[in-house]
């Protein structure tokens, strides 16, 4: 089954695909798509209804700017499931923003969670992370969007990463933002995420929870992202995948590992549990 868009007053479009216990599943920068998801995590999809939420476009049709943050975007994936009828749900975050978004949502409605995976996301943007979303505006106003993208080739990588890998750091993942209205809503995500603060509120999320990241190979978001934000959560559980970049599809053995780590945790938490 596939959706259509959503009602006006939302304004997002959504996917859903699969059957079984479903998985409200939010991506990071470039919101992916169901082919993309179950090709990169498929023992987590598999026997599961996948509910693929992308996020609002910076303005409404009449042009009026909409709110970007990712309790705005949390707020849009619930009255997803509420237009499905769904009550129960796994939550799946991976990207780094779409793990802020799933925090959100487990914040924001505690009882409506099972449990849930938590990719590459922080509690909160530390000022490196601002500093760099500023510059990324910068450039893009200055220079243009492939500066930005060169930019966050070399922010999201070790130098030593980057010089083994090159070859492979041209796929259009870093490119597939080349049109102005890509580029406007690729920095209304980066702006959301520059103020995403969950510090204060991640204690009412409540559901099992596992904390998956990377090391110091990831420099924008390695583990002790995910250290903080599993010492934060009451009930979760973290792991660390040595040598995984902030860009884990770049492998399919990190990716590997990071798709047994959600599929383990999930199969442990079925929704009739209850």
């Amino acid at each position: 089954m596939k959706s259509s868009e959503l009602p006006k007053s939302v304004d997002v479009p959504y996917d859903v695909n699969g059957t079984g216990d479903p998985i409200l599943w939010a991506g990071g920068l470039n919101p992916v798509v169901y082919d993309v998801i179950s090709s990169r995590f498929p023992r987590t999809v598999q026997d599961r209804t996948v509910i693929s939420t992308s996020y609002r476009e910076p303005a409404d049709r009449s042009g009026a700017e909409l709110e970007q943050t990712t309790e705005a975007y949390a707020a849009d994936a619930l009255r997803v499931l509420d237009r499905l009828g769904i009550d129960k749900v796994h939550l799946v975050g991976t990207g780094g923003m779409g793990a802020m978004v799933m925090m959100q949502v487990g914040i924001m409605d505690p009882d409506r969670v099972m449990a849930a995976a938590l990719v590459q996301g922080t509690l909160k943007m530390d000022v490196r992370s601002r500093w760099i979303s500023a510059s990324i505006e910068a450039l893009r106003l200055h220079t243009g969007y492939a500066a930005c993208q060169r930019l966050m080739l070399a922010i999201c990588h070790t130098p030593e990463y980057l010089n083994e890998h090159a070859d492979q750091l041209t796929s259009q993942e870093w490119t597939a933002l080349a049109s102005e209205e890509k580029e406007k809503q690729h920095l209304a995500f980066i702006s959301a995420c520059a103020t995403h603060d969950v510090t204060k509120t991640i204690h009412r999320m409540t559901a099992p929870s596992v904390v998956i990241t990377g090391d110091a190979t990831d420099p924008l978001m390695g583990s002790w992202a995910g250290e903080e934000v599993h010492a934060a959560m009451p009930n979760s559980e973290l792991v660390v995948v040595p040598g995984a970049p902030h860009a884990i599809w770049e492998s399919r053995a990190i990716l590997d590992q990071f798709d047994n780590a959600m599929a383990d945790f999930l199969a442990k938490h079925p929704l009739d549990a209850q």
